[in-house]
C-alpha cells in the first residue's frame, strides 16, 4: 500500500484552536479534519470566496422556477379586473333600466360611493362578522 503524502502546515493560533476544538468534538484527529477541509476546498465546495457566485446561481434558478407562476398570476389578475369592470357596468346598465330617469344617480357618483363602502368593509377585521355593518 502506498504511503499517504504528508506536508507540514503552519496555522494562525486562532485557526489552530478552532481546528483542535472541532476535531475534539468530532472525535477525530486534527490531521483528518484538516485533510477533509483541504479536499473540500480543492473540490470547490462552498466557501466564503465563492458564496457570491453560489448566491447568484441560486437566485437565477429560483427566478426560472418562479417566473412562470408570476406571469400566470398577473394574467389571472388582469382577467379578474376585466371581469369585475364588465360586471360593474352590466349591473349599472341593468339597474338603470328599472329605475325611473328622474331617480337615477350618476353612474360615476354611484361607483364612488360603492367603492368607498367597499374600502370600509375591507378594513374590518376578519374575526368580526362584517355582515353586521353592511
Amino acid at each position: 500500500m502506498a504511503r499517504t503524502p504528508r506536508i507540514p502546515v503552519a496555522l494562525k493560533p486562532e485557526s489552530y484552536e478552532k481546528l483542535k476544538l472541532y476535531a475534539h468534538k468530532e472525535g477525530r484527529s486534527m490531521s483528518e479534519v484538516a485533510a477533509e477541509y483541504i479536499e473540500a476546498g480543492l473540490k470547490g465546495e462552498v466557501g466564503l470566496d465563492n458564496i457570491d457566485l453560489i448566491t447568484k446561481i441560486i437566485r437565477e434558478q429560483l427566478n426560472n422556477v418562479i417566473e412562470p407562476y408570476i406571469d400566470r398570476l398577473a394574467a389571472l389578475s388582469a382577467k379578474g379586473a376585466l371581469y369585475g369592470a364588465t360586471s360593474m357596468l352590466l349591473n349599472a346598465e341593468t339597474i338603470s333600466r328599472f329605475v325611473d330617469v328622474d331617480q337615477q344617480m350618476d353612474i360615476q357618483e354611484a361607483y364612488n360611493k360603492a367603492k368607498a363602502r367597499a374600502v370600509e368593509i375591507t378594513k374590518i377585521k376578519i374575526e368580526k362578522d362584517w355582515t353586521e355593518d353592511v
